[in-house]
Parts: structure tokens; sequence; C-alpha cells
């Protein structure tokens, strides 16, 4: 499924991540801009309320900001992003 959605619905509704293409990315989670790791957004939004701060990455301790979708001037990308796979749950 090729979708221009970005905010995971057709993941909600029961289609596997791996069966879709999202042409501008998915805003419901960040990923790491040093290993491109995924990092789900409640965790992240959280730190941030309780003192402004951003949370490392959990692999490698690198900057967990990016959401990957486009972010203005960058242009629409000519090939479809693909999922970042989530990792498995760990402890």
């Amino acid at each position: 499924m090729i979708t221009q959605n970005a905010d995971g619905l057709h993941q909600r509704s029961g289609t596997a991540d791996d069966a879709v293409i999202e042409l501008y990315g998915n805003a419901t989670y960040a990923g790491c801009l040093d290993c491109k790791t995924r990092h789900e957004l409640g965790p992240i939004l959280a730190a941030f309320r309780k003192d402004e701060t951003l949370p490392g990455c959990d692999r490698c301790g690198g900057i967990t900001l990016l959401v990957p979708t486009p972010h203005p001037p960058e242009p629409t990308p000519k090939t479809p992003r693909t999922p970042t796979p989530t990792p498995p749950k760990t402890g």
C-alpha cells in the first residue's frame, strides 16, 4: 500500500508495517540522527515536558529528535521513505 498519510493510520487499521510505503514518512515516532534507531514519541515528549531536554538514543547515545517526514525547505523525496523497523522490546 502506498500512502501520503504520515500518521500511521494504515498500520493502526491492521496493515503490516512492511506492507506500507509512506511517501512522506511517519510522524508517530522519532529516529536517532546518528544510528536511525526508531524511538516512540511518548517517552521523548515526557522527558522534554519535564525539564525541556531530549533523551539520548538508547542504542548509541545520539540525538533522537528527527521525525522522519520532510522538513521545509527539504524537498519531497524522489523515492518513498521506507518505515524504520520497530526494535524488539527488551527487559
